[in-house]
């Protein structure tokens, strides 16, 4: 229950909210209800677009924070985030690019760190769309249905030259959906892990029956259906669109035709519900209990249809494996942890060999702080993980200003 990212909601509120009319409840202290909470801070104020104004819960049963309260706010590009640090505008910066971070590294005043982080990047294959019933949706390319055709375009990509070139240095190669930093229940291939090889890729596909035309672009194994794919990548992220151009190149070089389209957040969740994709770029944060990142490759998680309108489930592979679905059912039994541990990783391996996801890159939130004006952050997981967005309150209830902490000190 402590590992929970969502906490217990009060049923005198949310009991009255329906499964339909829950995308549009308001839950906001500008309407009729006020949001209901007994965190160290409560929402006091709200701009759409501008800020979220939170102030101190002095009762709080895990003691005062030392802040009178919080503030958040969105900014429209990196650089403008960064003038904000430097001109003491904002106390706290988080998910820095990586040229940003470095520009800030060893400025007076501030304090940088990449910190360890639970979350991971993916190339994702539109493994058959469908309904959670299985009925067909969507206009996926049929070759990434087969199992060797993505198993060529892991040993395609160089995930060390992208971790270099995407994220600055900034993380670490993928390989089990459940990141290294929880390290009892991470899957780590090891010695068969798809390593980076151009002519293994293009074996792969010749012994399939993915024959070259004239034209240097495979075809499907009846000649056919060339293998142009679409390439999804997200304007919101910088390392989304470097990764694409890269994945791109390099598929090129294994006759597959690769047309890199970026688009926005939201008009990509759209075509992943409809499944008119072929591959994309995306990523997950993961919570430290595997089962809500496990269950997004179960059969029942692909997408839905109500009232006549096509919807996603938490599925953006379509990855559908009766044998997966008896193992997840199964870790939810299973309350010894090294047992549950072991099927964990078995999970993953499954996915891993049949390519469910070609997971990228474990990244680094690159954070930065006024460290002239405030100490005492705690770090999560110590001593390198990140300082604030954790599993819990920790960072908000020890942070206190420089003056505060010298003046305890005396």
């Amino acid at each position: 229950m402590l590992h929970l990212s969502v906490p217990i909601l009060p049923e005198h509120i949310w009991s009255k909210v329906s499964a339909k009319s829950v995308a549009t409840f308001t839950n906001d202290p500008a309407g009729q209800i006020k949001p209901v909470g007994s965190g160290p801070f409560v929402l006091t104020e709200r701009k759409a677009g501008q800020y979220l104004r939170l102030t101190a819960n002095k009762n709080y049963w895990g003691g005062a924070p030392h802040l009178d309260g919080v503030e958040f706010r969105p900014f429209a590009s990196p650089e403008a985030l960064s003038q904000a640090l430097r001109k003491g505008e904002i106390d706290f910066a988080d998910s820095l690019e990586a040229n940003i971070f470095e520009a800030l590294t060893g400025q007076p005043g501030i304090t940088t760190v990449s910190a360890r982080y639970g979350a991971f990047d993916e190339i994702a294959f539109n493994q058959g769309a469908a309904l959670a019933d299985g009925t067909p949706i969507g206009d996926g390319h049929p070759a990434l249905k087969d199992k060797r055709v993505r198993q060529a375009i892991a040993h395609a990509v160089d995930l060390d030259a992208l971790v270099k070139r995407a994220i600055g240095g900034h993380g670490r190669p993928g390989g089990g959906v459940i990141p290294p930093m929880y390290t009892s229940l991470h899957y780590d291939p090891g010695a068969d892990r798809y390593a980076f090889d151009l002519a293994k890729a293009n074996q792969l596909l010749d012994d399939a029956g993915y024959r070259k035309g004239a034209d240097g672009i495979r075809t499907m194994p009846d000649g056919t259906k060339p293998l142009a794919l679409r390439l999804f990548a997200r304007s919101e992220s910088q390392g989304s669109k470097t990764t694409a151009q890269f994945v791109a190149e390099w598929l090129n070089q294994i006759g597959l035709k690769i047309t890199v389209k970026t688009i926005s957040e939201d008009q990509l969740t759209e075509a992943v519900a409809t499944g008119e994709f072929d591959l994309f770029e995306w990523g997950w944060g993961v919570e430290p209990d595997p089962d809500y990142q496990l269950s997004t490759f179960t059969c029942e998680q692909r997408s839905y249809k109500e009232d006549g309108k096509i919807l996603a489930g938490l599925s953006d592979s379509f990855y559908c494996n009766p044998a997966y679905d008896a193992l997840y059912a199964q870790q939810k039994t299973q309350v010894d942890p090294a047992e549950r541990a072991a099927t964990v990783k078995q999970m993953q391996k499954m996915l891993y060999d049949d390519m469910g996801y070609l997971v990228t890159y474990y990244y680094d939130d690159l954070q930065a702080y006024r460290s002239d004006k405030f100490t005492g952050f705690v770090h999560q997981p110590d001593p390198d993980g990140v300082l604030l967005f954790q599993q819990g309150t920790h960072s908000y209830r020890a942070v206190m200003t420089v003056a505060d902490a010298a003046a305890a000190k005396a």
